[in-house]
């Protein structure tokens, strides 16, 4: 019978059989055909009118329920928007094994999808067998037709359950609408077990409406993320929403400002949001990075000064007025100008020591942020003549300090200058030696680095100039032309660095001590040298590596000569020093310690076969030790084998 009641439900056939009717009278007088209309329009009354007086639902519920502010339902798959409504039944006081349902909707808002819509299979779903094809269930426009039921000798079910999810397009989006059951068909909306009507009470949707877009923002800042100088932080932007469903929106702004390391940098954060009512949002955050990155400005600064010594001694008096000082400004704010004086005075018009000059007074200009402007002024007192020269250090490709000795034709006129080499031409702006893509090119060495300047020597007439690094590298001499104010070198002075023993080449000691020093931090032998200190990084990268191997390579046995002295070492060198250049070396002529770590292959003479165990073990080209054994004649020396270690 419960086949019959649902077959005629569907096709809607205008007889019954009696025994269906009888059914539907049973049906009508539970009392349980209650919808939302009857009920005042809405599920919350309906549930009012429904509940016990325990205070728990009204039993054997049919509800369609749809979410308001639905978003689109397959996820942009299709054309226009989709929402969903579900039909579900709640709250059974006992088991049922099956239902019939007609819904109703506005045709004018909605269109079915029944290509869309699905049953729901087992297990989510109780019923597996239905007499209406859900993709056909629109028998007449604006009705569906739905239902469900167990199996043959099921037993039905008595717990909750989703049956059957609806899909509608929405042609508009933010027209509302609900989907009803329909109370005009001549069959009732109703659950039933085992053909038998269950007292049903039916939950209609609340009304819904479609909003799935964003309000629009307008006036947003462009760019977004910006940095500027802490003089020109821009006001906030006006920013204005509007909204497909709602209008015009309100806007709220929100601006988070994080302090960094001065008063003058920091980070604004500002943010525009609009919601609209089914809560889509709009936001965007501009990020304002605010930096002091202006260093400040001297608006004037006060001349070098150059003199001769005072009648009667060797120094100089300049008054405040004659020194003069620096005016400086900055765009975020001054802090202060500082001075200081490179001969550790403690007052400004100190007198100016001849034996100090040139005597430089620095002037640093801070503004808040320690953004410094500095302006060196110099203040010169003979007698001392300046001479204009070049010197490179060939090979060393990065900024460095290094003593540098100059002699004059008059051997006892000297001078030991700390000297700065730097980048001359530009072409290493971020100072790491190599011309990178922060320079537009990729990995070559920079050129390089020079002392481009003046140096003083003792006053007197001078013909030519020899420069050592007397740690390093070998000699280089140029001559002098009288160019008024000062000298000036005719040549470029060229530094090559392989020497270790200040013996004026680059022989096997040099190479031993390389070997001996591989792997360790560079030595300082101080300004002027101390003349004992050896180092070999040559390349002043801080350490002795494989970098340095190159400039005995380039420099293997080349010698080199001051006219005014005689090429000799600066010390014993721990006994290394055999005197002239040579291409092998027995340890016994050879510190103990420095033999363990020269002599790689223990057979007592130090020559191109240790340095060729040194470039096999670093992956190096075999270089120097071809170099090397094209210059040895080797001697014949006892097979002598150590293991000691270096102490």
């Amino acid at each position: 019978m419960r086949a019959s009641l649902l077959t005629l439900a569907v096709i809607g056939l205008a007889l019954v059989s009696a025994q269906a009717a009888d059914l539907l009278t049973d049906t009508t007088r539970a009392g349980a055909q209650l919808s939302s209309k009857e009920a005042g329009g809405n599920r919350s009354a309906l549930a009012d009118s429904n509940a016990r007086q325990d205070g728990s639902r009204a039993p054997n519920e049919l509800v369609l329920e749809a979410a308001d502010c639905q978003a689109d339902y397959d996820g942009d798959g299709l054309n226009g928007h989709q929402v969903a409504v579900t039909l579900s039944m709640r709250n059974l006081s006992g088991s049922v094994s099956g239902y019939q349902a007609f819904v109703a909707y506005d045709t004018a808002v909605l269109t079915y999808r029944g290509d869309l819509s699905s049953y729901s299979a087992p297990p989510t779903g109780p019923f597996p067998q239905h007499i209406q094809d859900i993709a056909g269930a629109e028998l007449t426009a604006g009705r569906l037709s739905l239902d469900g039921s167990d199996e043959f000798g099921g037993t039905g079910t008595d717990q909750d359950a989703l049956l059957a999810t609806l899909v509608f397009d929405v042609d508009v989006e933010c027209d509302f609408t609900q989907v009803t059951f329909d109370l005009s068909g001549p069959f009732p909306s109703e659950l039933s077990f085992e053909g038998m009507p269950v007292a049903t009470v039916l939950v209609d949707s609340l009304t819904f409406h479609v909003d799935s877009t964003d309000p629009v923002l307008a006036g947003v800042p462009d760019p977004l993320d910006i940095i500027v100088e802490c003089d020109a932080v821009p006001a906030p932007a006006t920013v204005t929403a509007t909204d497909n469903c709602d209008g015009t929106l309100t806007v709220t702004f929100d601006e988070q400002r994080t302090d960094g390391s001065c008063v003058n940098e920091y980070t604004l954060s500002r943010t525009w949001t609009a919601e609209d009512a089914c809560g889509n949002i709009a936001t965007v955050t501009q990020t304002i990075t605010v930096v002091d990155g202006t260093d400040p400005v001297y608006e004037s600064v006060p001349d070098d000064l150059e003199t001769n010594a005072f009648a009667g001694g060797c120094s100089a008096t300049f008054s405040l007025a004659e020194i003069g000082q620096p005016v400086a400004t900055d765009n975020c704010g001054l802090d202060r100008v500082e001075w200081s004086r490179s001969d550790a005075a403690t007052s400004l018009d100190d007198p100016f020591a001849a034996a100090d000059s040139p005597i430089t007074i620095t002037w640093t200009a801070y503004d808040l942020c320690g953004n410094t402007a500095v302006h060196a002024q110099t203040v010169t007192v003979f007698p001392l003549n300046d001479v204009a020269l070049t010197v490179e250090l060939v090979g060393v490709n990065v900024a460095v300090d290094r003593c540098i000795h100059f002699v004059t034709e008059s051997c006892g006129d000297f001078v030991d200058t700390q000297v700065s080499f730097i980048d001359h031409d530009g072409d290493d702006a971020n100072t790491n030696g190599i011309i990178d893509s922060t320079e537009g090119t990729t990995d070559d060495p920079a050129t390089p680095v020079r002392f481009e300047g003046a140096i003083e020597v003792a006053c007197g007439v001078r013909t030519q100039l020899c420069t050592k690094d007397e740690q390093h590298t070998l000699w280089d001499t140029s001559l002098l032309t009288d160019a008024g104010m000062s000298y000036t070198a005719d040549t470029d002075l060229l530094l090559r660095g392989g020497d270790t023993d200040n013996d004026s080449d680059v022989d096997i000691h040099d190479v031993t001590y390389f070997l001996f020093e591989y792997g360790t931090m560079a030595d300082s032998g101080g300004c002027p040298f101390d003349g004992t200190t050896r180092d070999a990084d040559f390349s002043n990268n801080g350490a002795v590596q494989s970098e340095d191997y190159t400039f005995l390579t380039t420099n293997w046995l080349t010698f080199s000569s001051c006219a005014c002295s005689v090429a000799s070492p600066g010390g014993d060198f721990d006994g290394m020093e055999a005197g002239g250049p040579a291409s092998s070396v027995a340890v016994s002529e050879v510190a103990p310690q420095v033999a363990v770590w020269a002599d790689l292959n223990r057979d007592g003479l130090i020559d191109y076969r240790d340095v060729e165990e040194y470039e096999a073990a670093n992956g190096l080209p075999n270089d120097l030790s071809s170099r090397i054994r094209a210059t040895t004649a080797r001697a014949r020396v006892p097979d002598v084998k150590s293991a000691a270690g270096r102490q």
